[in-house]
């Protein structure tokens, strides 16, 4: 694999400020801006990308997280992916893998990315995951959803409700009992994404349902996840 380039991305800051063109009315309240590279890994086969940040405290500590979360994604897959190539191509077949992302939270408290990657090795279609990095800077650690609440907190218990409801108006082919600890979620301004996986609870053709619960809807976050959606800094 060759790196083939990295693309700088600027989000914008400073309320009332002209920055690229960009002004925004002290009206809409205070912004902030981050920078971050886009790391491109590719070839005619795979396409990984990934997001290595700027200007965030603890920056080292968490491109460091990154990387690694990316590259055990990847290793999932890529001795699977060889061999596969090496049988696909007497059939005129060629495997194909692309991993990609989108930032659902980033402030710099908290850090969201959802990376979504999909991995083809022959059949009628590739085999599509999400995986979710949600991560504390001051604290340097993943954040499991655990973390969000308090101890005493029976927060499985308000998500399964949530969870339930949604499944009650999907095609379903496997029973939903409960959130297991491993489950995915993200972040966002309006609330938490519970992800299920292709395949899960639903057939192939829902993709990896993304449950949306806001804040509103769920009690007993712990201090400090509150306090940083109370600072709202997301883009």
């Amino acid at each position: 694999m060759e790196k083939i380039f990295t693309l700088t991305v600027m989000m914008f800051s400073f309320s009332g400020i002209l920055l690229l063109g960009l002004e925004i009315p002290e009206e809409l309240g205070e912004a902030y801006r981050f920078e971050y590279r886009v790391i491109i890994i590719q070839n005619p086969l795979i396409w990984i990308s990934y997001p290595a940040f700027i200007d965030l405290p603890n920056v080292d500590a968490l491109n460091a997280a990154v990387e690694k979360f990316v590259e055990e994604m990847w290793e999932k897959w890529k001795e699977e992916l060889a061999y596969a190539q090496k049988n696909l191509v007497k059939y005129h077949q060629q495997v194909d893998y692309y991993l990609t992302f989108e930032i659902n939270w980033l402030s710099e408290d908290l850090v969201s990315i959802v990376f979504q990657d999909s991995a083809y090795t022959g059949g009628a279609h590739g085999q599509p995951s999400i995986k979710v990095f949600n991560y504390n800077l001051k604290r340097k650690r993943i954040i499991h959803l655990k973390d969000l609440f308090k101890e005493e907190v029976d927060y499985k218990r308000q998500i399964n409700e949530k969870v339930k409801k949604w499944l009650e108006y999907a095609l379903t082919i496997e029973e939903f009992e409960t959130i297991k600890d491993d489950d995915q979620f993200s972040i966002n301004r309006l609330g938490i994404e519970i992800i299920l996986q292709v395949y899960e609870y639903t057939p192939y053709a829902y993709g990896s349902p993304r449950i949306l619960i806001c804040y509103d809807e769920l009690q007993g976050f712990n201090d400090w996840f509150l306090n940083v959606i109370k600072k709202g800094r997301w883009y």
